[in-house]
């Protein structure tokens, strides 16, 4: 390397060198998809396919309730993608998965307005979707204990919670 170009870089090595910044933590990131689903009540029925929004404090990175009426973001561990589209590809596995409905004609409405862990008592995963029926808004729940503290753990949770309120879903469009 010339000398030219070692004194050009200089400036920009000692920067790095010197930096008051510490390095940015790992953030870790967990998959919370239910692996296995119970086996459909009906299958062949046609269903509304859903369009999966989420409430604003719904968010990737692990929302944790810390006491009744508190909430914090833990940053250091997030979800593989947004919880609208987890819940997205859940509705989409057990809805339109192998033996399952076939999508029919229209839409429907599913809002994701809890998708958070619970430190207040026994560690849960909580998830509340809302669904916009004809009649009215269903809230169709799901929540599970964790093993422990662990983020894999709570992973687990999150998936069985998931899976729980996704089934109820489904089970409110058939019976709608």
């Amino acid at each position: 390397m010339t000398r030219y170009r070692l004194l050009k870089l200089t400036p920009l090595l000692l920067a790095a060198c010197i930096s008051s910044n510490s390095p940015l933590p790992q953030v870790r990131w967990f998959d919370p998809a239910p692996l296995s689903w119970p086996q459909p009540e009906r299958v062949g029925v046609l269903l509304p396919v859903p369009q999966v929004t989420a409430s604003p404090i719904v968010r990737q990175e692990f929302v944790v309730r810390i006491a009744a009426r508190e909430i914090a973001i833990d940053d250091g561990n997030r979800w593989m993608t947004l919880p609208e589209r987890i819940v997205a590809a859940a509705l989409e596995r057990a809805m339109f998965g192998p033996g399952s409905g076939v999508p029919g004609k229209g839409t429907v409405s599913v809002k994701v307005e809890r998708f958070e862990i619970d430190l207040t008592n026994s560690v849960r995963a909580y998830v509340e979707l809302q669904v916009a029926l004809p009649l009215g808004i269903v809230v169709c729940t799901g929540n599970a204990e964790a093993n422990g503290r662990e983020p894999s753990m709570l992973a687990a949770a999150m998936a069985e919670a998931l899976a729980m309120a996704v089934v109820k879903v489904r089970s409110a469009l058939l019976a709608n």
